[in-house]
């Protein structure tokens, strides 16, 4: 399954592979909608290099961290345990890169990740087939019916969950879910005039991200930091304490300014 391909000048991996094509797709498509959504083209490609880069190196950061405390919590010291990438540090990275651009510009934070983040799903699906092909985060071995005879990282073929697989699908019904919001509330063009507030559907798809990772982590081979909890289901949980208090925050001020007009 996990086969590289020579190129002569380079070997590329199914992962790499499929990781490459999710961030063109999703890269491409965000170009398009914040074009469509009036934001200057030079403005935009600067901001996304700088925002996908930062969004890598925050990949492999967060679970160095990781890695660190694991040590720590199972070891004693401060130690790696565990090594590889985790898309929760490109999304943290990301996100705060893109918001600090936007702020920096003078432009508004909430619209223009609204118009630039809602194909990020859609990218994650297409990684997660990276992910089955290489393979890496593997689910566990189940009798369920969901389970298929798959590989782990090392080789061991089990009857398993095919969490990359089931991790793709959520993502996809997550982009249709944005893009079926942003519809109802007037469609890009017109900036989803109906959106309860600029950022909503930021805040909805990182949301939903939490709902569905925190989920899906019963049926991977992750760490446990806490009893049953990996560390990604404790990253979740604070994830979605910070949206719905972003969420109150944002739905507050938007009604008490609708009073005051």
């Amino acid at each position: 399954m996990r086969e590289a391909i020579d190129l002569g000048f380079v070997t590329v991996t199914p992962w790499h592979l499929a990781n490459s094509i999710a961030i063109a797709t999703a890269g491409l498509t965000s170009l398009w909608r914040l074009q469509r959504a009036g934001y200057p083209r030079s403005l935009i490609i600067r901001g996304m290099v700088l925002t996908i880069a930062v969004g890598v190196a925050g990949t492999a950061a967060a679970y160095f961290i990781v890695g660190l405390t694991d040590g720590f919590i199972k070891q004693g010291v401060w130690r790696p345990t565990v090594s590889g990438s985790t898309i929760i540090g490109a999304l943290v990275a990301g996100s705060l890169t893109a918001y600090g651009l936007c702020r920096w510009h003078g432009i508004s934070p909430g619209r223009a990740l609204d118009a630039g983040l809602v194909p990020v799903p859609l990218g994650q699906a297409i990684g997660r087939i990276g992910c089955f092909l290489a393979p890496c985060c593997t689910g566990r071995p189940t009798d369920s019916w969901l389970g298929m005879m798959l590989p782990d990282g090392a080789g061991m073929w089990a009857r398993r969950y095919p969490s990359q697989l089931m991790a793709s699908f959520f993502d996809l019904l997550i982009f249709a879910a944005l893009l079926l919001v942003e519809r109802r509330a007037g469609g890009l063009r017109h900036g989803a005039p109906g959106l309860p507030f600029p950022g909503f559907l930021t805040l909805l798809f990182l949301g939903l991200y939490c709902v569905k990772r925190f989920a899906l982590e019963f049926t991977r081979t992750e760490p446990r930091w806490l009893g049953p909890l990996s560390w990604a289901q404790l990253a979740s949980l604070a994830g979605l304490l910070v949206v719905f208090t972003l969420m109150a925050v944002n739905i507050r001020r938007s009604r008490q300014d609708g009073t005051k007009t």
